[in-house]
């Protein structure tokens, strides 16, 4: 992920006003594969015979979120460094607001929370909430005592007769 600036001509995302700003982009290298950099070189609109250099670059702001590999991993949202694109990926998004770090990381959060609920839903045989099962041993610790208590009564009843 080198380069300092989006090769988009519509684009004005670099590594220095993004920062500023303050928002989340990374920058990605053109592909190596001749088909989908032609379709990276057409969806920059520069002019007709322009090709990039090995230092061009297109900001994340291009691409879907599903455009990056290993999606799913709670980690790789976590650590961005660890996202990468999928080589295949064609940008398609011309324009897109700035997401903040603010709104990136309330984002990521979320993402986290949600994949791991279903982490958890999948990998998990279902079980008795815990609340429940903690309600019924309070419940059998009560009848416990009110039966011991029952067959004191009945002890101190059995005295009094006689």
């Amino acid at each position: 992920m080198t380069g300092r600036s989006c090769a988009a001509k519509f684009c004005k995302n670099n590594r220095a006003n993004a920062k500023k700003r303050g928002i989340y982009v990374t920058f990605h290298k053109f592909p190596s594969s001749s088909q989908t950099q032609k379709e990276w070189i057409q969806f920059c609109q520069r002019v007709e015979n322009w090709g990039p250099k090995n230092f061009h670059t297109l900001c994340s702001m291009h691409f879907k979120n599903e455009d990056f590999q290993l999606q799913i991993s709670p980690i790789i949202c976590i650590n961005n460094r660890l996202r990468q694109l999928n080589p295949t990926a064609i940008p398609t998004i011309e324009t897109k607001s700035a997401t903040t770090l603010a709104n990136k990381q309330q984002q990521v959060n979320d993402t986290i929370s949600q994949r791991m609920e279903q982490l958890y839903e999948e990998d998990l045989p279902y079980t008795e909430p815990m609340d429940q099962h903690i309600g019924d041993i309070t419940l059998n610790i009560e009848l416990e005592q009110l039966r011991v208590e029952i067959n004191n009564l009945k002890h101190v009843n059995n005295s009094l007769r006689n």
